[in-house]
């Protein structure tokens, strides 16, 4: 990491605690004041005209602009929002030790068992970390898995309904009635679509009146279901199923457009692989299971009668193999929602949620989730505490640094939070 990313917002600042920060005047708390020279002072009342206040203020601690801008510093990722701040103090925990120990009795010892011995955590209050940075993690990764799933169900959704289907709107058609789906890709269907009914005596599957609206339908179809969708060949009228100019169509950012190369059979199950490996993730996720935790990596292929998938990357052994493993598998979620939604993957590219993962999973992240679990604080950084905004800007690299957060206040009103991201 060369630098720090940040994003400004002062919040409902007063007027006067707005007025000092531009021009460069700073309140000490003993009320003393300290301002810049007159030829500074002149030249920053100057440029502040046409500029908001936060570029003006930041400035002076290494922020140079909105939105993505980098600081000068190395190995911390600062995010300046709206929240608090607070003065020059030694870091604190909110997580205290008979906090530990209720949250031990209650995931139970046999749980956090793995991370005392992969992570060989020595402690209570270490295991605990872990654990909650594991939780942190799968956060962010059920988060980039949600993203894919939908925009890869509306992808195969809209292409199909161009072609089949006979209720619904002209992008949305009941499409799936009109495939020779798999058995257990038609079943999925039918729950939604059929319910069991008596009929002559009997228990049957009856068409539900009136038919659920397609979007309805699909939207509750699993991850699972849309690999297993590319095992269909043929209609309902006995067609073959025009696979290539569909994936063509369904996925506009893959780095092949012609469907010459998905009509390759083994292309097609390179995609099943792909789909099929986030699945996987995704129920790890859901399952609640340790998302570090992982068995060898296999080609993405396909296993068939006469094929089998050959391991290219054993199991991780120590927490860089696992963090690298973590990174890898984040990837691979992040390209395949690429692949379905170019627009969608470079705004979730600016996301907190991805600047998190990113800030998470390093050394640097693991560690400090070991000490604080993910409870650190520091106290807060009181702006006028500061005689200089370089000591302002020293502070907040030395928090950023220990991979802390700290908030930003001015008196009993918070300013800011300084949170690393990356």
């Amino acid at each position: 990491m060369q630098g720090s990313q940040a994003v400004v917002s002062f919040g409902h600042m007063r007027d006067d605690a707005r007025r000092r920060i531009e021009t460069g005047i700073v309140r000490r708390s003993d009320g003393a004041k300290n301002k810049c020279t007159e030829e500074n002072e002149s030249a920053k009342n100057e440029s502040a005209k046409n500029e908001r206040p936060h570029k003006v203020a930041f400035r002076f601690i290494g922020v140079v602009d909105v939105g993505g801008c980098w600081t000068p510093y190395r190995k911390s990722t600062a995010k300046i929002c709206p929240t608090r701040v607070q003065a020059k103090s030694n870091a604190m925990s909110t997580l205290k030790q008979q906090h530990v120990a209720g949250a031990v009795r209650a995931l139970s010892r046999a749980r956090l068992s793995s991370y005392r011995s992969f992570f060989t955590a020595l402690t209570d209050r270490e295991a605990f970390g872990l654990y909650c940075w594991n939780e942190s993690i799968s956060q962010c990764v059920s988060r980039a898995l949600a993203i894919t799933e939908v925009v890869m169900r509306n992808q195969f959704h809209g292409a199909l309904s161009r072609r089949y289907g006979t209720n619904g709107s002209a992008t949305s058609r009941d499409w799936y009635l009109h495939l020779r789906l798999t058995k257990a890709s038609e079943e999925a269907v039918k729950k939604m679509t059929h319910q069991r009914a008596r009929v002559s005596g009997r228990w049957q599957l009856v068409a539900r009146t009136p038919m659920p609206w397609p979007d309805d339908v699909v939207s509750k179809l699993t991850f699972g279901f849309w690999s297993h969708l590319l095992d269909a060949g043929h209609d309902t009228a006995g067609a073959l199923i025009d696979w290539p100019s569909i994936l063509v169509e369904v996925l506009p950012g893959h780095r092949y457009r012609n469907s010459a190369y998905w009509v390759a059979r083994k292309n097609r199950d390179r995609l099943f692989a792909r789909i099929d490996y986030c699945n996987s993730l995704r129920n790890r996720v859901a399952h609640l299971e340790p998302i570090w935790k992982a068995g060898p990596l296999l080609e993405e292929d396909r296993p068939r009668r006469n094929l089998t998938q050959s391991p290219v990357q054993r199991s991780p052994s120590n927490p860089a193999e696992a963090i690298t493993r973590l990174h890898l598998s984040y990837n691979r979620i992040l390209e395949m929602m690429r692949w379905f939604s170019p627009d969608m993957y470079s705004t979730y590219l600016v996301s907190e949620s991805h600047h998190r993962f990113m800030s998470l999973n390093t050394p640097a992240g693991l560690d400090a989730y070991r000490m604080h679990g993910g409870h650190r604080r520091e106290r807060p950084v009181e702006i006028g505490a500061f005689r200089r905004f370089r000591e302002l800007k020293r502070e907040l690299r030395r928090i950023g640094k220990r991979h802390g957060a700290a908030e930003v206040v001015h008196g009993e009103r918070r300013l800011a939070v300084w949170t690393p991201l990356s």
